[in-house]
């Protein structure tokens, strides 16, 4: 196990107690009910980031996915498959971004504070991130891998650090509205 792994396992769980503060801190009124399943989902999502990075859960489910590909002859025919993955992937990512902002402005999602809003967007951002290592395409590969600093670790880093700022952000007590709604109807009678 590499220090490198080590760092990354101790960064989610200083992250994940940091979404524990947030939802301890964050009042549990019925407004806040889906902020509050925001930061206990952040708390569980990271306790299990450094699971998987811990026990080498992403490595063992990408090498056993990668043999089940070479045994069926797939693995040989993936560079003709590269185009259209890289592009679902392009397009699959602004849309999914609008279907939350969608969400958020006119569904459930309204009721989210902004701090929960975003963390959950940088959440949702792991998902196409492990998608995309996961895949292992050679030259998703080269993209992600090359060079002294990977462009994987910096996404990662990326993502792990706004949603541990918006759920610090998150754990701040609040004198005014928290939500949208309730700053929209802040001096309306």
């Amino acid at each position: 196990m590499s220090a490198l792994t080590v760092i990354s396992c101790l960064v989610y769980l200083v992250v994940a107690a940091v979404f524990a503060l947030a939802a301890v801190r964050t009042s549990t009124g019925p407004g806040n009910a889906a902020t509050q399943y925001v930061w206990r989902f952040g708390v569980a999502f990271f306790v299990f980031m450094s699971c998987v990075r811990i026990l080498g859960i992403e490595e063992l489910a990408r090498r056993t996915l990668r043999g089940a590909l070479r045994k069926s002859e797939i693995y040989e025919e993936r560079i003709g498959m590269q185009g259209p993955v890289v592009a679902a992937i392009i397009l699959l990512i602004p849309a999914a971004i609008m279907t939350v902002w969608w969400l958020r402005s006119n569904g459930s999602f309204r009721q989210l504070s902004p701090m929960a809003f975003w963390a959950a967007i940088a959440i949702a951002g792991f998902v196409p991130l492990f998608a995309v290592r996961l895949a292992s395409l050679h030259s998703l590969d080269a993209l992600l891998y090359s060079g002294s600093l990977h462009l994987n670790w910096v996404v990662d880093s990326g993502l792990t650090f706004l949603a541990g700022a918006c759920a610090g952000w998150g754990t701040r007590k609040r004198k005014g509205p928290t939500t949208r709604r309730e700053t929209m109807s802040c001096g309306r009678r």
